[in-house]
């Protein structure tokens, strides 16, 4: 069965058909407001967080690598890092040589060279002002 997300979030047709059929029940609402949620993205989540090593990040990024313990301490230093991430989408693999992932933790930096603070991120990797 198709659905489009006017018919589910209006009149809702094909449901009320199918839902009349059983005389022992009562329609209230005609819309399907998590049948909609759960078959449509309005705006596809195909991005990923990455840490930016720039200012206090930098920082943030050498404490993340060490061999931390403390799962508080690391925790702490994620919601820092909050301030020093940025979203890229990553559909296909064209951002690969770009990120590196920290352990187990499930957090990505961006590699140097990556990051430039008047452009910010850019694909090409760029060393002593010479992009490569």
């Amino acid at each position: 069965m198709t659905y489009n997300l006017y018919d589910l979030l209006s009149e809702n047709e094909q449901s009320i058909k199918q839902f009349s059929n059983d005389e022992k029940k009562q329609c209230v609402m005609r819309q399907a407001f998590r049948k909609a949620g759960d078959l449509f993205e309005v705006i596809p989540n195909a991005t990923t967080t990455v840490i930016v090593p720039y200012g206090k990040g930098e920082d943030i990024i050498t404490e993340l690598c060490a061999d931390i313990k403390d799962y508080e301490r690391i925790d702490t230093l994620i919601k820092q890092a909050q301030r020093y991430s940025i979203e890229v989408y990553t559909q296909g693999n064209h951002y690969q040589d770009c990120f590196t992932a920290i352990k187990d933790l499930g957090v990505m930096i961006l590699n140097d060279g990556y990051y430039d603070e008047t452009c910010g991120f850019h694909m090409m990797a760029q060393k002593g002002g010479y992009f490569l």
